[in-house]
Protein backbone atom coordinates (compact mmCIF):
# COMPACT_ATOMS: atom_id res chain seq x y z
CA UNK A 1 0.00 0.00 0.00
CA UNK A 2 2.92 2.31 0.59
CA UNK A 3 3.82 2.41 -3.14
CA UNK A 4 0.25 2.94 -4.25
CA UNK A 5 -1.23 6.38 -4.77
CA UNK A 6 -4.82 6.59 -6.02
CA UNK A 7 -5.68 9.07 -8.74
CA UNK A 8 -6.66 12.52 -7.52
CA UNK A 9 -5.49 11.67 -3.98
CA UNK A 10 -3.98 14.59 -2.09
CA UNK A 11 -2.35 14.69 1.35
CA UNK A 12 -1.81 18.01 3.13
CA UNK A 13 0.46 18.02 6.13
CA UNK A 14 -0.52 19.79 9.38
CA UNK A 15 1.88 20.69 12.18
CA UNK A 16 -0.33 20.04 15.20
CA UNK A 17 -2.98 17.50 14.18
CA UNK A 18 -3.38 14.64 11.73
CA UNK A 19 -2.71 15.31 8.06
CA UNK A 20 -5.69 16.17 5.83
CA UNK A 21 -6.51 13.84 2.93
CA UNK A 22 -8.62 14.73 -0.11
CA UNK A 23 -9.98 13.31 -3.35
CA UNK A 24 -9.59 16.27 -5.70
CA UNK A 25 -10.78 15.69 -9.31
CA UNK A 26 -9.70 18.08 -12.10
CA UNK A 27 -12.00 20.73 -13.59
CA UNK A 28 -12.65 18.53 -16.64
CA UNK A 29 -14.47 16.11 -14.31
CA UNK A 30 -15.88 18.62 -11.82
CA UNK A 31 -17.88 20.34 -14.56
CA UNK A 32 -19.99 17.17 -14.86
CA UNK A 33 -21.06 17.24 -11.22
CA UNK A 34 -18.16 15.68 -9.28
CA UNK A 35 -16.59 17.65 -6.46
CA UNK A 36 -13.74 17.58 -3.96
CA UNK A 37 -14.18 15.16 -1.02
CA UNK A 38 -12.50 15.41 2.39
CA UNK A 39 -11.84 11.94 3.82
CA UNK A 40 -13.17 11.51 7.38
CA UNK A 41 -14.01 8.63 9.70
CA UNK A 42 -16.72 9.75 12.02
CA UNK A 43 -15.55 13.08 13.50
CA UNK A 44 -11.87 12.42 12.90
CA UNK A 45 -9.81 12.74 9.77
CA UNK A 46 -9.03 9.37 8.19
CA UNK A 47 -5.63 7.83 8.50
CA UNK A 48 -3.73 7.82 5.23
CA UNK A 49 -4.29 4.10 4.67
CA UNK A 50 -8.08 4.36 5.16
CA UNK A 51 -8.25 7.52 3.04
CA UNK A 52 -6.47 5.80 0.16
CA UNK A 53 -8.90 2.88 0.37
CA UNK A 54 -11.79 5.34 0.15
CA UNK A 55 -10.14 7.03 -2.86
CA UNK A 56 -9.91 3.66 -4.62
CA UNK A 57 -13.65 3.12 -4.19
CA UNK A 58 -14.45 6.57 -5.56
CA UNK A 59 -12.16 6.05 -8.55
CA UNK A 60 -13.81 2.70 -9.33
CA UNK A 61 -17.21 4.40 -9.28
CA UNK A 62 -15.86 7.22 -11.47
CA UNK A 63 -14.42 4.73 -13.99
CA UNK A 64 -17.77 2.97 -14.36
CA UNK A 65 -19.50 6.31 -14.79
CA UNK A 66 -16.94 7.38 -17.42
CA UNK A 67 -17.85 4.28 -19.41
CA UNK A 68 -21.44 5.50 -19.29
CA UNK A 69 -22.41 2.54 -17.05
CA UNK A 70 -24.40 4.22 -14.30
CA UNK A 71 -25.80 0.85 -13.21
CA UNK A 72 -22.33 -0.49 -12.49
CA UNK A 73 -21.33 2.73 -10.74
CA UNK A 74 -24.37 2.42 -8.45
CA UNK A 75 -23.61 -1.29 -7.82
CA UNK A 76 -20.09 -0.44 -6.64
CA UNK A 77 -21.43 2.31 -4.41
CA UNK A 78 -24.06 -0.02 -2.93
CA UNK A 79 -21.42 -2.71 -2.29
CA UNK A 80 -19.26 -0.12 -0.54
CA UNK A 81 -22.23 1.05 1.55
CA UNK A 82 -22.95 -2.54 2.59
CA UNK A 83 -19.41 -2.87 3.96
CA UNK A 84 -18.43 -5.63 1.53
CA UNK A 85 -15.38 -6.18 -0.66
CA UNK A 86 -15.62 -5.63 -4.43
CA UNK A 87 -13.48 -7.25 -7.12
CA UNK A 88 -13.00 -5.10 -10.23
CA UNK A 89 -11.17 -6.03 -13.42
CA UNK A 90 -8.63 -3.43 -14.59
CA UNK A 91 -7.77 -2.53 -18.19
CA UNK A 92 -4.71 -4.80 -18.04
CA UNK A 93 -6.87 -7.77 -17.05
CA UNK A 94 -5.68 -7.71 -13.46
CA UNK A 95 -8.31 -8.22 -10.80
CA UNK A 96 -8.26 -5.54 -8.13
CA UNK A 97 -10.08 -6.02 -4.87
CA UNK A 98 -11.66 -3.04 -3.15
CA UNK A 99 -11.58 -3.83 0.57
CA UNK A 100 -14.27 -2.66 2.95
CA UNK A 101 -13.63 0.89 4.07
CA UNK A 102 -15.65 3.58 5.87
CA UNK A 103 -18.42 4.75 3.55
CA UNK A 104 -18.56 8.38 2.48
CA UNK A 105 -21.62 10.34 1.51
CA UNK A 106 -21.40 10.24 -2.29
CA UNK A 107 -23.90 11.15 -5.00
CA UNK A 108 -23.21 9.81 -8.49
CA UNK A 109 -23.86 12.48 -11.13
CA UNK A 110 -26.54 11.37 -13.55
CA UNK A 111 -24.57 12.75 -16.50
CA UNK A 112 -22.08 11.07 -18.78
CA UNK A 113 -18.62 12.19 -19.80
CA UNK A 114 -18.72 10.83 -23.30
CA UNK A 115 -21.37 10.48 -25.95
CA UNK A 116 -22.80 6.99 -26.33
CA UNK A 117 -23.09 6.27 -30.08
CA UNK A 118 -26.11 4.08 -29.42
CA UNK A 119 -28.08 6.94 -27.90
CA UNK A 120 -30.74 8.50 -30.09
CA UNK A 121 -29.43 12.05 -29.80
CA UNK A 122 -29.58 14.82 -32.38
CA UNK A 123 -25.76 14.80 -32.53
CA UNK A 124 -25.72 11.09 -33.34
CA UNK A 125 -28.50 11.51 -35.89
CA UNK A 126 -26.45 14.12 -37.73
CA UNK A 127 -23.40 11.82 -37.71
CA UNK A 128 -25.38 8.87 -39.07
CA UNK A 129 -27.11 11.00 -41.70
CA UNK A 130 -23.81 12.43 -43.02
CA UNK A 131 -22.48 8.87 -43.32
CA UNK A 132 -25.64 7.55 -45.01
CA UNK A 133 -26.29 6.76 -48.68
CA UNK A 134 -29.09 9.38 -48.55
CA UNK A 135 -26.48 12.07 -48.09
CA UNK A 136 -23.85 10.43 -50.29
CA UNK A 137 -26.17 10.54 -53.32
CA UNK A 138 -26.43 14.32 -53.18
CA UNK A 139 -24.27 16.56 -55.36
CA UNK A 140 -21.08 18.03 -53.79
CA UNK A 141 -22.48 21.56 -53.70
CA UNK A 142 -25.67 20.33 -51.99
CA UNK A 143 -23.61 18.33 -49.49
CA UNK A 144 -21.58 21.42 -48.61
CA UNK A 145 -24.75 23.49 -48.13
CA UNK A 146 -26.34 20.83 -45.90
CA UNK A 147 -23.20 20.51 -43.77
CA UNK A 148 -23.07 24.28 -43.30
CA UNK A 149 -26.72 24.36 -42.21
CA UNK A 150 -26.18 21.54 -39.71
CA UNK A 151 -23.02 23.17 -38.32
CA UNK A 152 -25.00 26.36 -37.78
CA UNK A 153 -27.62 24.70 -35.54
CA UNK A 154 -27.85 26.42 -32.14
CA UNK A 155 -26.46 24.58 -29.13
CA UNK A 156 -29.86 24.29 -27.46
CA UNK A 157 -30.98 21.89 -30.21
CA UNK A 158 -27.95 19.72 -29.54
CA UNK A 159 -27.01 19.96 -25.86
CA UNK A 160 -28.60 21.11 -22.63
CA UNK A 161 -26.19 23.34 -20.72
CA UNK A 162 -28.46 23.47 -17.69
CA UNK A 163 -28.62 19.69 -17.29
CA UNK A 164 -25.40 18.92 -19.17
CA UNK A 165 -26.65 16.18 -21.51
CA UNK A 166 -27.13 15.78 -25.25
CA UNK A 167 -30.63 16.41 -26.59
CA UNK A 168 -32.55 13.34 -27.69
CA UNK A 169 -34.26 13.31 -31.09
CA UNK A 170 -37.55 12.59 -29.32
CA UNK A 171 -37.13 15.84 -27.33
CA UNK A 172 -37.46 17.91 -30.54
CA UNK A 173 -41.16 18.60 -30.93
CA UNK A 174 -43.15 20.60 -33.46
CA UNK A 175 -43.38 23.64 -31.14
CA UNK A 176 -39.57 23.58 -30.92
CA UNK A 177 -39.38 23.59 -34.71
CA UNK A 178 -41.84 26.47 -34.98
CA UNK A 179 -39.95 28.53 -32.40
CA UNK A 180 -36.63 27.96 -34.19
CA UNK A 181 -38.15 28.92 -37.55
CA UNK A 182 -39.63 32.12 -36.14
CA UNK A 183 -36.28 33.09 -34.62
CA UNK A 184 -34.45 32.57 -37.92
CA UNK A 185 -37.20 34.38 -39.81
CA UNK A 186 -36.85 37.47 -37.64
CA UNK A 187 -33.12 37.45 -36.86
CA UNK A 188 -31.70 36.27 -40.19
CA UNK A 189 -34.06 36.16 -43.17
CA UNK A 190 -37.12 34.29 -44.48
CA UNK A 191 -34.96 32.57 -47.10
CA UNK A 192 -32.41 31.39 -44.54
CA UNK A 193 -35.19 30.17 -42.24
CA UNK A 194 -36.81 28.15 -45.01
CA UNK A 195 -33.49 26.66 -46.18
CA UNK A 196 -32.43 25.65 -42.65
CA UNK A 197 -35.77 24.07 -41.79
CA UNK A 198 -35.82 22.19 -45.09
CA UNK A 199 -32.52 20.53 -44.18
CA UNK A 200 -33.82 19.72 -40.69
CA UNK A 201 -36.93 18.19 -42.20
CA UNK A 202 -34.81 15.85 -44.32
CA UNK A 203 -32.63 15.04 -41.32
CA UNK A 204 -35.61 14.06 -39.17
CA UNK A 205 -37.19 12.05 -41.98
CA UNK A 206 -34.02 9.97 -41.72
CA UNK A 207 -34.75 9.60 -37.97
CA UNK A 208 -38.18 8.17 -38.86
CA UNK A 209 -36.50 5.75 -41.28
CA UNK A 210 -34.26 4.60 -38.40
CA UNK A 211 -37.33 4.10 -36.22
CA UNK A 212 -36.20 6.64 -33.64
CA UNK A 213 -39.41 8.66 -33.92
CA UNK A 214 -42.84 8.08 -35.45
CA UNK A 215 -43.52 11.60 -36.72
CA UNK A 216 -41.22 14.24 -38.18
CA UNK A 217 -41.55 17.42 -36.04
CA UNK A 218 -40.46 19.58 -39.00
CA UNK A 219 -42.96 18.11 -41.43
CA UNK A 220 -45.81 20.33 -42.61
CA UNK A 221 -44.51 23.44 -40.87
CA UNK A 222 -46.03 26.55 -42.38
CA UNK A 223 -43.18 28.56 -43.83
CA UNK A 224 -43.59 31.84 -45.64
CA UNK A 225 -42.92 31.65 -49.36
CA UNK A 226 -39.97 33.78 -50.35
CA UNK A 227 -39.56 35.64 -53.60
CA UNK A 228 -36.65 34.41 -55.70
CA UNK A 229 -33.66 36.71 -55.75
CA UNK A 230 -33.41 38.05 -59.29
CA UNK A 231 -30.79 40.78 -59.63
CA UNK A 232 -28.63 41.65 -62.62
CA UNK A 233 -25.39 43.57 -63.01
CA UNK A 234 -25.38 46.62 -65.26
CA UNK A 235 -22.78 47.06 -67.96
CA UNK A 236 -21.19 49.91 -65.97
CA UNK A 237 -20.88 47.66 -62.90
CA UNK A 238 -19.24 44.88 -64.90
CA UNK A 239 -16.70 47.25 -66.45
CA UNK A 240 -15.88 48.88 -63.10
CA UNK A 241 -15.46 45.48 -61.43
CA UNK A 242 -13.01 44.39 -64.12
CA UNK A 243 -11.12 47.69 -63.70
CA UNK A 244 -10.84 47.32 -59.91
CA UNK A 245 -9.92 43.61 -60.09
CA UNK A 246 -7.00 44.45 -62.34
CA UNK A 247 -5.93 47.27 -59.99
CA UNK A 248 -5.89 44.84 -57.06
CA UNK A 249 -3.86 42.38 -59.13
CA UNK A 250 -6.55 39.69 -59.24
CA UNK A 251 -7.32 39.60 -62.99
CA UNK A 252 -8.68 36.06 -62.64
CA UNK A 253 -11.70 37.57 -60.85
CA UNK A 254 -12.32 39.75 -63.89
CA UNK A 255 -12.11 36.64 -66.09
CA UNK A 256 -14.56 34.83 -63.81
CA UNK A 257 -17.11 37.66 -64.10
CA UNK A 258 -17.01 37.66 -67.91
CA UNK A 259 -17.19 33.86 -68.11
CA UNK A 260 -20.19 33.90 -65.74
CA UNK A 261 -22.24 36.48 -67.61
CA UNK A 262 -21.41 34.92 -71.02
CA UNK A 263 -22.05 31.27 -70.07
CA UNK A 264 -24.50 31.36 -67.11
CA UNK A 265 -22.23 28.91 -65.24
CA UNK A 266 -22.39 28.80 -61.44
CA UNK A 267 -19.46 30.06 -59.37
CA UNK A 268 -18.38 26.59 -58.25
CA UNK A 269 -18.33 25.31 -61.82
CA UNK A 270 -16.24 28.28 -63.00
CA UNK A 271 -13.67 27.81 -60.24
CA UNK A 272 -13.37 24.11 -61.13
CA UNK A 273 -12.58 24.77 -64.81
CA UNK A 274 -9.16 23.54 -65.92
CA UNK A 275 -7.38 24.39 -69.15
CA UNK A 276 -8.33 21.08 -70.75
CA UNK A 277 -12.04 22.00 -70.47
CA UNK A 278 -11.45 24.72 -73.08
CA UNK A 279 -11.64 23.54 -76.68
CA UNK A 280 -10.33 26.26 -79.07
CA UNK A 281 -12.23 24.61 -81.89
CA UNK A 282 -14.99 22.13 -81.16
CA UNK A 283 -15.20 19.60 -84.00
CA UNK A 284 -18.98 19.41 -83.87
CA UNK A 285 -19.82 23.12 -84.12
CA UNK A 286 -16.49 24.53 -85.30
CA UNK A 287 -16.48 27.10 -82.47
CA UNK A 288 -14.47 27.61 -79.26
CA UNK A 289 -16.26 25.74 -76.48
CA UNK A 290 -16.19 24.98 -72.76
CA UNK A 291 -17.04 21.40 -71.79
CA UNK A 292 -17.87 21.27 -68.08
CA UNK A 293 -19.28 18.72 -65.63
CA UNK A 294 -21.66 20.81 -63.51
CA UNK A 295 -21.48 20.33 -59.76
CA UNK A 296 -25.22 20.58 -59.16
CA UNK A 297 -26.55 18.25 -61.86
CA UNK A 298 -23.43 16.23 -62.66
CA UNK A 299 -24.21 16.61 -66.37
CA UNK A 300 -21.55 17.28 -68.98
CA UNK A 301 -22.54 20.44 -70.81
CA UNK A 302 -20.93 22.01 -73.86
CA UNK A 303 -21.12 25.81 -74.07
CA UNK A 304 -20.09 27.68 -77.21
CA UNK A 305 -18.17 30.83 -76.29
CA UNK A 306 -18.67 34.45 -77.26
CA UNK A 307 -15.67 36.31 -78.61
CA UNK A 308 -15.25 38.20 -75.33
CA UNK A 309 -15.43 35.03 -73.20
CA UNK A 310 -12.83 33.39 -75.46
CA UNK A 311 -10.55 36.44 -75.06
CA UNK A 312 -10.71 36.24 -71.26
CA UNK A 313 -10.06 32.48 -71.25
CA UNK A 314 -7.05 32.91 -73.53
CA UNK A 315 -5.81 35.73 -71.27
CA UNK A 316 -5.98 33.37 -68.27
CA UNK A 317 -4.11 30.63 -70.16
CA UNK A 318 -1.42 33.11 -71.22
CA UNK A 319 -0.95 34.20 -67.59
CA UNK A 320 -0.68 30.56 -66.52
CA UNK A 321 2.12 29.96 -69.01
CA UNK A 322 3.98 32.99 -67.63
CA UNK A 323 3.44 31.73 -64.07
CA UNK A 324 4.89 28.32 -64.97
CA UNK A 325 8.04 29.90 -66.34
CA UNK A 326 8.45 32.44 -63.53
CA UNK A 327 7.81 30.03 -60.66
CA UNK A 328 9.30 26.95 -62.36
CA UNK A 329 6.29 24.71 -61.70
CA UNK A 330 4.43 22.15 -63.75
CA UNK A 331 1.18 21.36 -61.95
CA UNK A 332 -0.45 18.05 -62.78
CA UNK A 333 -3.81 19.72 -63.35
CA UNK A 334 -3.58 23.29 -64.61
CA UNK A 335 -6.43 25.46 -63.30
CA UNK A 336 -7.85 27.97 -65.72
CA UNK A 337 -8.24 30.62 -63.03
CA UNK A 338 -5.12 30.38 -60.90
CA UNK A 339 -5.26 32.05 -57.50
CA UNK A 340 -2.86 35.00 -57.67
CA UNK A 341 -2.63 35.02 -53.86
CA UNK A 342 -0.87 31.63 -53.78
CA UNK A 343 1.65 32.12 -56.58
CA UNK A 344 5.02 30.65 -55.73
CA UNK A 345 3.63 28.90 -52.66
CA UNK A 346 5.47 25.57 -52.31
CA UNK A 347 6.55 25.65 -55.96
CA UNK A 348 3.04 25.56 -57.36
CA UNK A 349 -0.05 27.62 -57.91
CA UNK A 350 -3.59 26.68 -57.09
CA UNK A 351 -7.14 27.13 -58.30
CA UNK A 352 -9.29 29.50 -56.29
CA UNK A 353 -11.05 27.97 -53.29
CA UNK A 354 -14.55 29.33 -52.83
CA UNK A 355 -13.85 30.96 -49.46
CA UNK A 356 -10.71 32.71 -50.66
CA UNK A 357 -12.41 33.76 -53.89
CA UNK A 358 -15.32 35.28 -51.96
CA UNK A 359 -12.91 37.17 -49.70
CA UNK A 360 -11.19 38.82 -52.66
CA UNK A 361 -14.47 39.29 -54.50
CA UNK A 362 -15.66 41.39 -51.54
CA UNK A 363 -12.43 43.39 -51.57
CA UNK A 364 -12.96 44.28 -55.22
CA UNK A 365 -16.64 44.93 -54.50
CA UNK A 366 -15.67 47.45 -51.79
CA UNK A 367 -13.69 49.42 -54.36
CA UNK A 368 -16.52 49.31 -56.90
CA UNK A 369 -19.01 50.63 -54.33
CA UNK A 370 -16.90 53.78 -53.94
CA UNK A 371 -17.77 54.65 -57.53
CA UNK A 372 -21.13 52.89 -57.86
CA UNK A 373 -22.91 52.76 -54.44
CA UNK A 374 -25.77 50.68 -55.88
CA UNK A 375 -23.33 47.81 -56.35
CA UNK A 376 -23.57 47.12 -52.59
CA UNK A 377 -26.46 44.69 -53.12
CA UNK A 378 -24.82 42.69 -55.93
CA UNK A 379 -23.45 39.16 -55.57
CA UNK A 380 -21.47 36.91 -57.89
CA UNK A 381 -24.44 34.55 -58.17
CA UNK A 382 -26.41 37.39 -59.80
CA UNK A 383 -24.28 36.97 -62.92
CA UNK A 384 -26.22 33.81 -63.75
CA UNK A 385 -29.44 35.83 -63.97
CA UNK A 386 -27.52 38.55 -65.81
CA UNK A 387 -26.52 35.99 -68.43
CA UNK A 388 -30.12 34.87 -68.93
CA UNK A 389 -31.27 38.45 -69.32
CA UNK A 390 -28.53 39.24 -71.85
CA UNK A 391 -29.50 36.18 -73.89
CA UNK A 392 -33.15 37.22 -73.86
CA UNK A 393 -32.30 40.77 -74.91
CA UNK A 394 -30.25 39.26 -77.74
CA UNK A 395 -33.54 37.75 -78.94
CA UNK A 396 -32.77 34.19 -77.83
CA UNK A 397 -35.92 32.25 -76.93
CA UNK A 398 -36.25 30.41 -73.64
CA UNK A 399 -35.44 27.07 -75.25
CA UNK A 400 -32.08 28.40 -76.39
CA UNK A 401 -31.49 30.04 -73.01
CA UNK A 402 -32.23 26.76 -71.22
CA UNK A 403 -29.82 24.93 -73.55
CA UNK A 404 -26.98 27.32 -72.65
CA UNK A 405 -27.66 27.69 -68.92
CA UNK A 406 -29.10 24.24 -68.04
CA UNK A 407 -32.05 26.03 -66.41
CA UNK A 408 -35.51 24.55 -66.56
CA UNK A 409 -38.02 26.42 -68.71
CA UNK A 410 -39.88 27.42 -65.54
CA UNK A 411 -36.70 28.93 -64.03
CA UNK A 412 -36.03 30.89 -67.22
CA UNK A 413 -39.56 32.30 -67.09
CA UNK A 414 -39.17 33.33 -63.42
CA UNK A 415 -35.99 35.28 -64.17
CA UNK A 416 -37.08 36.92 -67.41
CA UNK A 417 -40.42 38.16 -66.14
CA UNK A 418 -38.53 40.56 -63.85
CA UNK A 419 -36.51 42.24 -66.60
CA UNK A 420 -38.14 41.55 -69.94
CA UNK A 421 -41.38 43.56 -69.96
CA UNK A 422 -43.86 43.00 -72.80
CA UNK A 423 -44.18 46.18 -74.89
CA UNK A 424 -45.43 47.42 -78.25
CA UNK A 425 -42.09 46.92 -79.99
CA UNK A 426 -41.92 43.29 -78.89
CA UNK A 427 -45.51 42.76 -80.02
CA UNK A 428 -44.77 44.31 -83.43
CA UNK A 429 -41.63 42.19 -83.84
CA UNK A 430 -43.60 39.05 -82.95
CA UNK A 431 -46.33 39.81 -85.49
CA UNK A 432 -43.80 40.54 -88.24
CA UNK A 433 -42.09 37.20 -87.58
CA UNK A 434 -45.45 35.46 -87.69
CA UNK A 435 -46.35 37.28 -90.92
CA UNK A 436 -43.08 36.25 -92.58
CA UNK A 437 -43.54 32.68 -91.48
CA UNK A 438 -47.20 32.31 -92.49
CA UNK A 439 -47.11 34.34 -95.71
CA UNK A 440 -50.28 33.73 -97.66
CA UNK A 441 -51.22 30.64 -95.73
CA UNK A 442 -54.47 30.63 -93.79
CA UNK A 443 -54.27 28.89 -90.45
CA UNK A 444 -57.43 26.94 -89.88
Amino acid sequence: MTNHKPRYFIARARKTKQDNYYWNPPISIRKFGWSQIIFRTGQEFSTKYVAMQQADWINAILDAWRKDDITLAQTILDTWSDGQNYASQQNNGRIKTLHAAPILALKIPSLTLKNDPSKQTVKNLITLYLESSNFDRKKPKTQTDYKNHLKALPSYLLHSKQHNFDILVSDITKPVGIAYYEKLYKDVSPNAAKARLTVLKLLFFYATDLGWIDKNPFSKLKMAGSKPRVVIWTNAEILEFINQANKLNVPSLANAVIIACHTALRQGDILDICEHHFKPKDNQINKPTLKVDTNKTGKLISIPLTDLAEQHINAAITRNKAYKIKYDVIPAEIPLLACERTLGDKNTFHPWKQKNFNTWFNKVKTEVIKTIPEFKTKKFQDLRDTALTLLAKADVNKYGIASVSSHSFESVDKVLKHYIDPNAEMALDAIEKLNNFVGDEIIK
